[in-house]
C-alpha cells in the first residue's frame, strides 16, 4: 500500500462515522482507529 493510499484511507475514516477500519492482503495489515476523547470541565 502506498503512502497516498493510506493517507487517503484516514482522511476518509476521519469525515465518516466508522471508528475502526482494518485491511489484510497477503502483503500487509492495516488497522486504522479513531480516537474520541471526552473532556467534562467543572467550575468549582
Amino acid at each position: 500500500m502506498k503512502n497516498k493510499e493510506i493517507q487517503d484511507l484516514i482522511n476518509f475514516i476521519k469525515k465518516s462515522d466508522l471508528d475502526d477500519v482494518s485491511i489484510e492482503t497477503e502483503n500487509y495489515k492495516i488497522r486504522v482507529k479513531k480516537i474520541k476523547i471526552q473532556i467534562n470541565l467543572k467550575k468549582q
